[in-house]
């Protein structure tokens, strides 16, 4: 398990998140082609969040290099 204190477990969990954002985008498309758009929403709502941690996480990573 990574000390997600360190630099190199920041930059996991980083990269981890990065993909789940990735997962996100890729269900957001496939339910709204499908016209499920009560679920693109909710999607959407919870991958704002995401980019959210993920900006935080990248200005941490970004300090730690500096």
């Amino acid at each position: 398990m990574a000390n997600f204190d360190s630099l190199a477990g920041k930059i996991m969990r980083h990269l981890d998140l990065m993909n789940v954002l990735v997962d996100a985008t890729q269900s957001m498309l496939k339910n709204s082609q499908s016209g499920n758009f009560e679920s693109v929403e909710q999607i959407a709502d919870n991958r704002e969040r995401l980019i959210n941690i993920v900006r935080l996480l990248q200005d941490e990573i970004e300090s730690k290099l500096q």
